[in-house]
């Protein structure tokens, strides 16, 4: 609702590419969370982030493999340092974990890189991407609501012990938490490669460390402060040598 609110403010401008767009946004939100919350059902938090870790790498050899985009050796390097970050996040004793949530996680993952390589080549093309992005909510939420429907009228799906608070919350995280940011990235794969765009991504877990220490009072650990450190280091290493 934010970025329609945007949109119907200053003026709507046309989409010009409403099939990817489409595609887009069939493959994230809806197959990225999706599968990301079926796969949590079965597979920890922790394999999960680090099965989603080579999102990054992923993207990368993509652009590489489909686009021919060579990367500089500082974003590889930098890209390697901030994926190894991650890894010390989740502490040694972390395991790729098996079984159907682990697969889940993985299919996530890949549908996040596909996007994100389809969207590089679509939104350079785009004039305005805040319509586009809102947009790609807008039929993620049209292909997810049938499901919401059958399960309110199932009664697994309810809303009756919310109060108007948590909908200024659930409307605030939806904005600043999921809106802002997809806005955020497709707006700048329109001005760098995707490959060195993928490299911030490695950050997402390094700020869900912070959210949670801050807002939930979790503890953090030595080792998780150093793997955050790593993290931020190796994305700085792409920021500055750009």
């Amino acid at each position: 609702m934010t970025l329609w609110t945007v949109v119907i403010v200053r003026g709507h401008r046309p989409v010009r590419h409403l099939r990817r767009i489409t595609i887009m946004a069939l493959l994230d939100p809806v197959l990225t969370s999706g599968a990301w919350t079926l796969g949590l059902a079965t597979a920890s938090s922790m394999h999960a982030t680090l099965i989603s870790s080579a999102e990054s790498s992923l993207v990368a050899v993509g652009a590489l493999a489909f686009f021919r985009e060579r990367l500089r050796r500082s974003t590889w390097a930098g890209l390697a340092v901030a994926t190894c970050g991650l890894w010390i996040v989740q502490g040694t004793s972390a395991e790729v974990g098996q079984g159907l949530g682990a697969v889940l996680i993985g299919v996530a993952t890949l549908a996040a890189a596909t996007y994100s390589l389809l969207a590089s080549r679509v939104m350079p093309q785009e004039a305005d991407p805040v319509a586009s992005t809102a947009w790609q909510f807008l039929i993620a939420l049209l292909v997810c609501a049938p499901a919401g429907i059958l399960q309110a009228a199932d009664g697994t799906l309810t809303a009756s012990g919310a109060n108007l608070s948590h909908w200024a919350a659930a409307a605030l995280a939806g904005a600043v938490g999921v809106g802002l940011p997809y806005l955020w990235y497709n707006r700048a794969l329109t001005v760098i490669p995707v490959g060195e765009a993928s490299v911030t991504l490695c950050l997402t877990p390094v700020a869900g460390l912070v959210a949670a220490a801050v807002l939930l009072g979790e503890s953090l650990t030595a080792l998780k402060l150093a793997g955050a450190a790593v993290t931020v280091t190796g994305t700085l290493l792409v920021v500055i040598r750009r």
